[in-house]
């Protein structure tokens, strides 16, 4: 595919050499002026062709503004969506760490117990409870 023109200067050069391809009725030395006369077909089938183009451009202008538009509203959309993912992650990445330090509060009061429980029995008379004792 073609790459479109970048600038009005590439676009003259490439509509000027097209326009130069039709024989020049001013240039033609050997006729007179009043007798050559601009062919009525050629300039409605330029004007056509001119309001198609400038249709044509309208109506991709009017495209590209709509999808810009469209992008724009997914991006607020995910933007807003990582906005709530993460009060979430913070909120519960609180509550998270307080369960682990209660979970770790809890484990260390039931070893502590099971040590005490342990020592009392190793006191008695009998074999050992735990293991290595």
């Amino acid at each position: 595919m073609a790459k479109p023109p970048q600038g009005s200067d590439e676009v003259k050069g490439k509509v000027e050499p097209s326009l130069s391809d039709k024989p020049q009725r001013d240039a033609m030395p050997d006729a007179p002026r009043d007798t050559v006369k601009p062919d009525v077909a050629d300039r409605s089938i330029t004007i056509a062709v001119a309001r198609t183009l400038t249709d044509t451009c309208n109506k991709s202008a009017a495209d590209i503004q709509k999808t810009g538009e469209s992008v724009v509203q997914v991006a607020n959309g995910i933007a807003a969506e990582t906005q709530a993912l993460a009060e979430l992650l913070r909120k519960h990445g609180t509550s998270i760490a307080a369960r682990i330090e209660e979970f770790t509060a809890l484990t260390k009061r039931v070893a502590d117990a099971v040590e005490a429980a342990c020592a009392d029995v190793s006191g008695a008379s009998g074999p050992p409870l735990a293991p290595g004792s």
